[in-house]
């Protein structure tokens, strides 16, 4: 499968990735696959990652023009508001959309105590 992530969150989860086609944004907005600079137009990823690392770094546009490209099956984000018209173009493309609240159970503790 080919995947794309932000560099930081591909590095933080490799091992599990091992045996996938990443190609990884860094801070600076640069592609790359196999360590080689890769064209935007050219990733054609089965799976976009959006996490917080790409949210901070201003790549919530790129992620969603890699994601509307043509090939993505699927795009994973831990942001919530999934009804928004943006996500809606998303799911109107055919591509899974999914999210995670793994953070929900810590941010509860945290504001109850």
């Amino acid at each position: 499968m080919k995947i794309f992530a932000s560099e930081n969150a591909a590095r933080r989860v490799a091992q599990a990735l091992a045996g996938h086609e990443l190609i990884v944004m860094d801070g600076n907005g640069v592609a790359r696959t196999g360590g080689k600079e890769i064209a935007l137009d050219l990733a054609q990823p089965e799976i976009v990652w959006l996490t917080f690392d790409s949210l901070m770094s201003g790549q919530l546009d790129t992620f969603f023009n890699v994601a509307l490209s043509g090939s993505t099956k699927w795009m994973h984000t831990q942001q919530t508001g999934l009804d928004s018209p943006r996500y809606s173009h998303v799911v109107a493309r055919g591509i899974k959309l999914t999210n995670s609240h793994a953070q929900a159970p810590a941010i509860a503790e945290y504001v109850m105590t």
